[in-house]
């Protein structure tokens, strides 16, 4: 029993050692982890980036071929318009409408079409890496840019239907008049024309609106970028401040049960030898 707080002195500095240890190597981890989470959200941030300046891009060229999608309405407009005075030119504005569709119409909302859905491709890939980023509790979106994609891709989606439903419906009413001529023909024709025409003005803001949102998104996404690294930069300071005294503190423990430990030697020695000296020593007698 003498000897238990010897025992409890170096099992206390073996215990301290260690976790001194432990700590320094949870520095170095702390930093390695800090390079690996910059690394991993610098992935999804370009990601992002790279999808935001696709989308803009194709948005772009979008307002350009609904552009050309309107102008073609128009003339179409105008040409039933003046030739569709009576039934007998009924048959020369079904042959306008006709041509217009094979020849500009279809090709141009083909084109349109085909561009909103890269579009719609990119604003998902934007709303993926929100919600990625969102994930993590180092990303707060303060600014709502989650709900904002996510309205964008609704209303995406509402633009090509509205757009694919105004072709169907003058393709319909033109086959229609075909079995069918009346003197109404002009005003049948003229609400499908009116309802695409609708459909692109709609399409049109729609695309104003995202391409705005989207570069207020991407200044904000920047910004939300340089705060994570600097957040990821402020925990890692603390972490490694925090491992540092407690290493240190483990240091001192370890120095003080050392110190305790050659102190109960010094101790015991004295006492060991005074026996010995006093059955040495020569009797009086």
């Amino acid at each position: 029993m003498k000897n238990f707080p010897r025992i409890l002195s170096v099992l206390g500095v073996v215990f301290s050692y260690v976790m001194l240890v432990l700590c320094v190597l949870g520095i170095v981890g702390v930093w390695v982890l800090r390079a690996n989470v910059i690394q991993a959200a610098d992935r999804v941030f370009q990601a992002a980036d790279v999808a935001l300046v696709q989308t803009v891009s194709r948005i772009e060229e979008a307002v350009k071929n609904g552009q050309d999608l309107q102008a073609s309405l128009d003339a179409l407009s105008t040409t039933i318009q003046a030739k569709g005075k009576t039934v007998q030119d009924n048959p020369v504005v079904l042959q306008a409408v006709d041509q217009a569709l094979d020849g500009k119409l279809i090709p141009a909302l083909v084109k349109l079409d085909g561009t909103w859905r890269d579009i719609y491709a990119g604003l998902t890939r934007i709303n993926y890496a929100l919600n990625t980023l969102s994930d993590s509790f180092l990303f707060r979106d303060r600014d709502g840019m989650v709900k904002q994609s996510a309205a964008f891709l609704t209303g995406a989606t509402n633009s090509m239907d509205e757009l694919d439903a105004g072709l169907r419906e003058l393709q319909v009413t033109a086959r229609a008049q075909k079995a069918n001529v009346t003197e109404r023909v002009v005003d049948r024709l003229t609400q499908p024309i009116d309802r695409l025409s609708r459909g692109v003005d709609t399409a049109q803001s729609m695309l104003t609106i995202i391409q705005t949102g989207l570069q207020s998104i991407q200044t904000r996404l920047s910004a939300a970028h340089d705060a994570l690294l600097r957040t990821i930069l402020l925990l890692t300071v603390i972490a490694t401040l925090l491992l540092a005294w407690i290493a240190y503190t483990q240091y001192v423990t370890a120095r003080v049960l050392w110190n305790r430990y050659k102190g109960f030697k010094s101790e015991s020695g004295p006492a060991a030898a005074q026996p010995v000296e006093a059955a040495a020593a020569p009797s009086q007698d």
